[in-house]
């Protein structure tokens, strides 16, 4: 076969960037967001990017789980917080799951414990609400979407504090 051609992506405020194949379909996107507001601002951000699609956005993991199977998805941003059972459990379902979506976790939890359980549960990214913005969440999916992991800053310095490299 022939090699696709690359394009790469360089968000404003972020030196990482993310190799993108020309001929990628849209990444097919589900939401997961028990907060209305948020829901919605996150639809709106990502409703002029030409490579997401949104095929729905959902307030509970047990909705989440439901589309997973029904639809063909990409990426789902889940928030960790849920009225039915929480995000861990909702990816720990999906996960496993044959051609499983990329999981992206966006809390706003910041916390150590939630961030490792997220990546041993099976998500491939982390980002926080608090540090969202157009092109770092544009940056996480299209990250997550082609095989990538991703951190936003703040988590990743939550990370190296807490574990420091050996001297």
């Amino acid at each position: 076969g022939t090699i696709p051609s690359i394009r790469l992506f360089l968000p404003a405020a972020s030196p990482l960037f993310v190799a993108y194949p020309l001929g990628m379909a849209n990444i097919r996107t589900l939401i997961v967001e028990d907060h209305d507001f948020f829901r919605r601002t996150i639809a709106l951000l990502l409703e002029t990017e030409g490579r997401i699609e949104i095929v729905g956005a959902v307030a509970s993991g047990e909705e989440a789980i439901r589309l997973v199977h029904a639809l063909r998805l990409d990426v789902v941003l889940m928030d960790l917080n849920l009225p039915d059972i929480s995000g861990l459990t909702a990816i720990e379902k999906i996960a496993p799951l044959d051609d499983a979506p990329a999981i992206l976790v966006l809390t706003g939890a910041d916390d150590v414990e939630s961030v490792l359980h997220s990546f041993a549960a099976g998500a491939q990214g982390y980002l926080l609400k608090e540090m969202v913005g157009e092109e770092l969440l544009i940056s996480a999916i299209l990250t997550v979407a082609c095989g990538g992991i991703f951190l936003d800053a703040e988590t990743f310095s939550l990370l190296k504090t807490t574990f420091p490299a050996p001297s």
